[in-house]
Formats: C-alpha cells, sequence, structure tokens
C-alpha cells in the first residue's frame, strides 16, 4: 500500500499501473482484461479514499481533542470565578456615580454640538458663495 503523497503524485499511466499489480492482472485485452481493469482501477479509487481518510483523521483527532481540553478549562475557569460581585454597598453611592457618569455624557454631547454649530456658521458663507 502506498503513501498518499506517493499517490497523488503520480500519473494516471502509473495508477492504472499499480492498480494492475495490485490486481495480479497484466494483460487488458479482451472482456476479461477490461473488467479486471475495471475491477483494479476500483481497487486504486478505495486505495486512495482509504488513505485519504487516514490522513484526514491523523489530522482531526489532535484539533478535537485540543478544543475539547479548552472547552473543559473554559469551563472550569469560569466555574471558579463564580458570579459578578457589586462594586457598591450603599445605594446611594451607586445612584451619585451614575449620575456623575450621566453628567459627563451629557457635558460631551454639549461640547460636541456647540462644535457642531460653530462649524455650521463657518461651512455657511462658503455654501452661500457658491449659490451665488
Amino acid at each position: 500500500m502506498k503513501d498518499i503523497e506517493k499517490i497523488v503524485g503520480m500519473d494516471p499511466g502509473e495508477l492504472e499501473a499499480e492498480a494492475l499489480k495490485a490486481a495480479g492482472e497484466k494483460d487488458c485485452t479482451g472482456k476479461a482484461g477490461a473488467e479486471g481493469l475495471i475491477d483494479a482501477l476500483g481497487r486504486a479509487e478505495a486505495l486512495m479514499t482509504e488513505e485519504t481518510e487516514t490522513v484526514r483523521r491523523r489530522w482531526l483527532a489532535p484539533i478535537a481533542v485540543a478544543a475539547g481540553l479548552a472547552l473543559v478549562a473554559g469551563i472550569g475557569l469560569r466555574w471558579q470565578q463564580g458570579a459578578p460581585k457589586d462594586s457598591f454597598t450603599d445605594p446611594e453611592q451607586a445612584y451619585a456615580q451614575v449620575e456623575m457618569a450621566f453628567s459627563k455624557i451629557g457635558d460631551g454631547l454639549k461640547r460636541g454640538s456647540e462644535a457642531m454649530e460653530k462649524t455650521a456658521e463657518i461651512i455657511q458663507k462658503p455654501i452661500e458663495i457658491i449659490n451665488n
């Protein structure tokens, strides 16, 4: 049995000769020879499929094992962390922090809208020149 690399590297004539050698046929003349050739080519195809599946299994098995280990490790790490903890024990302190965050967001939006108004005023002059 040849390796998949050797089989893939063969040209059709070499593959046919190898199939005939495996089938024990040397003469391809007549109906019996043609049937033997067809059987030999079928066996060669089965051999190639078998080698391909073996190579595929060789690559997929370690990948599947690694994925399983990563999954188990991820679940284990998540389990050790437990549920998230609250950062505030006092509800009034938490509310004050939320108000401060919303105030900063509002200030940023206000500055952004002021900048947009100034930009609109500056852009208005070239637009008027273009329109006239």
